[in-house]
């Protein structure tokens, strides 16, 4: 396994796992924690109405293969910060309505994550394919899924302080995300309204 410096897993991530047809693209994962060594660039997209994902990368497009609903893999060459072989690559699609949750959901432990997802389950929230809505304005899908009612009904958190803002949370910056800080943060009395 190899590792690289934030800062090169940053400058590969613009120069190989962007494109001009991305509304938006953000960095996710170990790059954000700035932990030391990076063994795989994480990017949040997204895209264009239509768009193709290896249509747009052409530096990877020839490794690019679907891992999952909305999440593809690809290997990103090291050949940008003078290094030979490549080191893994993976993309997430979103919406910019989800593009808060998904970044915090991407950046920091699974023990984060899970914190994360109990505060929103203890205000009725749930957790659907296309966002956040409330409980009472979805309906259960097959297993634990649940789908929303209609697209009006999944809440808008476009950035990861927003999300935070909802949850009645400080923020939580992504370095304090993977030592256990996050667990004195106290709560802060709701005052999230529906946008």
């Amino acid at each position: 396994m190899k590792f690289i410096r934030p800062f090169e897993a940053m400058q590969l991530a613009k120069t190989y796992l962007t494109s001009p047809r991305f509304i938006r693209w953000e960095i996710v994962g170990d790059v954000r924690l700035y932990t030391g060594g990076v063994s795989t660039i994480d990017v949040l997209v997204v895209p264009d109405y239509g768009m193709r994902v290896h249509e747009n990368l052409p530096g990877v497009a020839s490794t690019i293969r679907p891992a999952g609903p909305n999440r593809f893999v690809c290997e990103v060459p090291l050949t940008h910060i003078n290094c030979d072989g490549t080191i893994p690559g993976r993309i997430y699609l979103t919406s910019m309505r989800d593009l808060g949750r998904q970044q915090i959901l991407r950046t920091g432990t699974p023990e984060f994550a899970e914190w994360i997802r109990s505060r929103w389950r203890s205000l009725g929230f749930v957790d659907t394919p296309y966002g956040l809505c409330l409980k009472a304005e979805a309906v259960k899908g097959k297993g634990r899924t649940y789908m929303p009612k209609s697209d009006i009904k999944i809440c808008n958190f476009p950035t990861e302080e927003s999300v935070f803002s909802m949850l009645g949370l400080r923020f939580v910056h992504p370095v304090n995300r993977i030592n256990k800080q996050w667990l004195s943060n106290p709560i802060r009395p709701n005052s999230y309204s529906r946008p």
